[in-house]
């Protein structure tokens, strides 16, 4: 072997070394999320009992909560029963996806209620506050898998 090849397979190993480096970091600095059953059995208690029948049946069967706007005549927003942004309908159909992250992690049930009573207590600061996403082209809350939010509710 030259001295090339053999500097070249000891880049190599050093580049192989680093990625793995980098990757057991990034394990540590974002942990897979940990789902507390008992928070999310008492969130999903506190939803359950703020919710009108026909909002838990919804939220049941569809992995999303539909809110009416309060002050927009025709908008309507989706909110999911898994973590995600929320998307905003707009009379005309067009859709936008909005962005709010608790400064600490909620159960998934309590998240849901967050954005539903800010929804209906403030909706301009809501709306103020949110991040918007751009919009899955020729896709809605049903095609991003929205069976996945009932790993999130412990089930």
């Amino acid at each position: 072997m030259t001295s090339n090849n053999l500097a070249d397979i000891g880049l190599l190993l050093f580049l192989i070394l680093l990625a793995v480096g980098l990757w057991v970091l990034t394990l540590q600095a974002w942990p897979a999320p940990v789902v507390d059953r008992e928070a999310v059995a008492r969130a999903r208690a506190l939803l359950r009992e703020v919710l009108a029948e026909a909002e838990w049946q919804q939220l049941q069967q569809t992995g999303w909560l539909e809110l009416e706007s309060p002050t927009r005549p025709g908008a309507r927003y989706r909110i999911p029963a898994r973590p995600g942004p929320v998307e905003l309908v707009e009379p005309t159909g067009e859709r936008r996806l909005l962005c709010l992250v608790p400064l600490a992690p909620l159960p998934v049930p309590e998240l849901v209620l967050l954005h539903k009573l800010w929804i209906e207590a403030d909706e301009a600061e809501y709306l103020r506050r949110a991040n918007r996403l751009p919009a899955p082209v020729g896709r809605d809350l049903e095609a991003l898998g929205h069976d996945t939010w009932r790993w999130w509710w412990g089930e």
